[in-house]
């Protein structure tokens, strides 16, 4: 039952990468006394500082770093370079807006804003949004806004924010995706000690910010930059909800 209708859907969700229950044998028996299942529950939000941390790890990150030749692929070590440079850039992404992967993914340079003071805003289309709503939300931190903003490419609206790592014309395959960031979460995981890391992907970063603004923003300001279904954040919000106090409230955090 937990292999088939649970895990499957966690994988689904990229909450875990495969199945944490292969090769163990779970006794059904149970008793007063018997403790032999009972686990610490895994976070599902990382702290402030471990935010922070992962954020400035990625920032200095040369994505050629340690990539070497193939001895035998039909992908050049330029090919490397770019699938890694792709996981860094949506990894980044995704920290300092929430976006979910199929949104962030999505983004062309036609949803990318770019005010007059640097403050860059994505917009998630009402086709791309899980709910089915658009939303335009602040990259939270400044450093990866002027990031995405040195990037920013007029000249081409259609093509996409992160792209196929060939191709930024052709948007980035979710399989190809899912296989390249991995390798990225599993190297922080180790670099900065943070072991959630080994199962968590990228589903994490909505949790941590929610999670660093809970008490900050309130609920409806949160479920209108995060796009949840009302349920979800148990209150309804709508298309004209201001979401600038979360930018607000990130730089705040950052200087504190």
């Amino acid at each position: 039952m937990l292999s088939k209708y649970v895990i499957q859907q966690l994988n689904r969700e990229e909450l875990v990468v495969g199945n944490p229950l292969k090769g163990v044998s779970i006794s059904m028996r149970r008793t007063g006394t018997d403790s032999t299942m009972v686990s610490e529950p895994q976070r599902k939000a990382l702290t402030k500082n471990e935010h922070q941390r992962v954020l400035a790890y990625l920032l200095e990150l040369d994505p050629s770093a340690g990539v070497v030749q193939p001895k035998r692929s039909r992908f050049t070590i330029e090919d490397r370079i770019a699938r890694r440079r792709n996981a860094i850039e949506i990894t980044l992404l995704q920290a300092t807006t929430g976006l979910r992967v199929s949104e962030a993914n999505a983004l062309t340079w036609n949803d990318v804003e770019i005010t007059k003071d640097g403050t860059v805003y994505v917009t998630v289309r009402a086709s791309v949004s899980k709910t089915h709503k658009s939303r335009k939300v602040p990259i939270l931190d400044d450093r990866v806004a002027m990031r995405v903003a040195k990037r920013y490419d007029a000249s081409k609206p259609k093509n996409f924010v992160i792209g196929a790592p060939t191709d930024s014309s052709k948007e980035w395959d979710a399989s190809n995706s899912k296989k390249q960031t991995t390798p990225l979460y599993l190297e922080f995981s180790t670099e900065l000690g943070i072991p959630e890391f080994a199962v968590l992907r990228t589903h994490v970063w909505r949790a941590t910010l929610n999670t660093i603004f809970k008490g900050k923003i309130d609920v409806v300001t949160r479920a209108a930059y995060f796009g949840h279904d009302p349920e979800i954040n148990k209150s309804s919000y709508t298309d004209v909800t201001d979401t600038s106090a979360m930018l607000d409230v990130a730089r705040e955090l950052r200087r504190s």
